[in-house]
């Protein structure tokens, strides 16, 4: 399998937080998005090239959450990523 890049959009600031959230600044539409630790794997993953499968696994043992339900998380939480604009 070809790992995927993640393309994020250039005007954002991206920080962990001490509770290992992230907080991410989108410079072009004025707008700070708070990641909770599911999220944050998730965006972080991705910028990594993981597959959604893959990472739902690591979701799975991260978490203690059944497959079904860390590939719905996974799908979802991509898709509100890309409906906010923070993916390109």
């Amino acid at each position: 399998m070809t790992p995927r890049v993640l393309g994020r959009q250039h005007d954002l600031i991206v920080r962990r937080t001490a509770d290992d959230e992230l907080l991410i600044l989108d410079t072009a539409r004025d707008q700070i998005h708070q990641l909770n630790q599911t999220a944050a794997l998730i965006w972080t993953k991705l910028g990594e090239g993981l597959s959604d499968a893959e990472i739902a696994r690591i979701l799975c043992s991260a978490f203690d959450v059944e497959e079904q339900a860390a590939n719905l998380d996974v799908s979802t939480t991509i898709d509100r990523f890309r409906a906010l604009g923070l993916l390109a």
